[in-house]
């Protein structure tokens, strides 16, 4: 469905049910054809809603990609801003930092807490009165360090510890970090109060995965391409490949642009050097591939990473690799 239809229809039923409409971020991204937000597609999802005299609380680049968002009307003529925060990774996009947490309370019986842990296998637990109110947390070593000493430990108030370090849902993952290794673990407080998490020091692990991966895979087929055209690519012909009326001085692959890898790729002087049974433009479709993924990536959005992006560039990764052995002996004849 076109989105001005889909929007006008949703401004409609607003205005009928006098009440705004609850939709998912992933929800919303469908109705624009993608998957992931970014400072681009944020943009775009913004001047639409704008257009519609639509307006989203919170905005669309703030919740977790699951999370939802409440679509009323907007005041006429009211201008639509870039949010300039939408690329900031922060607490609320991880998907530990939106999940209800299994706790005890303090009231609990120990072999309780212990059971959960084991069928889970957490090393520790929070401790909770209720789902708003954090007083400590129990794990395997406060529990082992209570009957090391002698002490009492029947139920969770015997033996946890307080302390729980809780950060908002807001906070800038890049200033979360330092707490969640400091720490071990910290839990999350979203807009409601509610408590949410834990976020560990593995789910740090899990999306520096996710984030860094397509960045090493462009750096890796970018390298191929650099010694393809170090290889067999004249200065001269590395030169005739600058865009428009650029200036710069060129001497080196490195000193030209992702785009300007394609002009020199698709230069019948050094596909001829190159001398491969491949054809050409099915090289230049793959190269193309990878241009999009890379601009993409370049504008990235801590929502999960599209398998499909990552599939691509990981088999064009593979490739070029293949293409640089290909070239080097080639220049070595």
């Amino acid at each position: 469905m076109d989105i001005d239809i889909r929007l006008k229809e949703l401004k409609k039923q607003i205005e009928k049910n006098k009440k705004p409409r609850s939709e998912s971020v992933r929800t919303i991204l469908s109705w624009f054809n993608t998957k992931r937000r970014g400072i681009h597609v944020n943009a775009m999802m913004e001047r639409a809603f704008s257009q519609n005299h639509l307006n989203t609380t919170p905005s669309l680049s703030e919740p977790w990609i699951d999370g939802a968002v409440e679509i009323s009307l907007s005041a006429k003529g009211k201008e639509t801003r870039t949010d300039y925060d939408s690329m900031t990774a922060r607490l609320v996009h991880l998907d530990a930092a939106n999940q209800t947490p299994l706790y005890v309370k303090p009231e609990s019986p120990i072999k309780e807490a212990i059971a959960k842990m084991l069928a889970n296998d957490y090393s520790q637990l929070p401790v909770m009165k209720n789902d708003r109110e954090v007083i400590g947390f129990i794990s395997w070593q406060t529990i082992g360090e209570a009957q090391a000493l002698g002490e009492k430990c029947d139920l969770v108030s015997h033996c946890y510890k307080s302390g729980v370090q809780i950060l908002e849902a807001t906070t800038p993952l890049t200033d979360a970090i330092d707490q969640i290794i400091k720490h071990d673990f910290i839990m999350v407080r979203e807009r409601t109060k509610l408590i949410q998490g834990p976020v560990t020091t593995t789910d740090l692990s899990i999306q520096y995965h996710k984030t860094a991966k397509p960045f090493l895979l462009i750096g890796q087929i970018e390298a191929a391409i650099r010694k393809i055209l170090d290889s067999l690519a004249s200065v001269e012909l590395l030169k005739a490949s600058k865009h428009g009326d650029d200036v710069r001085n060129v001497e080196k692959p490195e000193d030209l642009n992702f785009s300007e890898y394609k002009t020199v790729l698709s230069n019948d002087i050094l596909w001829t050097k190159l001398d491969i049974n491949l054809c050409k433009s099915e090289v230049l479709k793959t190269l193309e591939k990878v241009r999009i993924a890379r601009n993409d990536v370049m504008h990235f959005h801590p929502d999960d990473e599209s398998d499909e992006s990552i599939v691509t560039l990981q088999n064009a990764a593979t490739f070029f690799d293949k293409l640089a052995k290909v070239a080097i002996k080639k220049c070595q004849i």
